[in-house]
């Protein structure tokens, strides 16, 4: 039986700030997400896979993000992580 991969595919332009958007885009660059960035303009990026979305989700929230509210996040993973340990 051959069963076909869905098509799957976003494309997305991005509001961010100058310096946000320069590290974000360079950052996807490295991860292979197909993305553009001209200067004055929205990032575009071209969203393949669930997989890219998930890149992109986690590069924005690392660099947008306070630092406080990054923080708040890994303690609540780690509490979560450790309640698991425990059971």
């Amino acid at each position: 039986m051959n069963v076909d991969k869905p098509h799957w595919q976003f494309s997305q332009a991005l509001s961010l700030k100058g310096s946000e958007r320069w590290d974000v885009y360079q950052r996807l660059q490295e991860l292979k997400v197909i993305c553009s960035c001209q200067s004055h303009e929205p990032l575009r990026v071209n969203l393949q896979t669930p997989t890219d979305l998930i890149l992109l989700w986690s590069v924005s929230r690392r660099i947008c993000s306070d630092r406080s509210d990054l923080l708040c996040w890994l303690n609540r993973c780690w509490y979560a992580a450790t309640a698991k340990e425990i059971q």
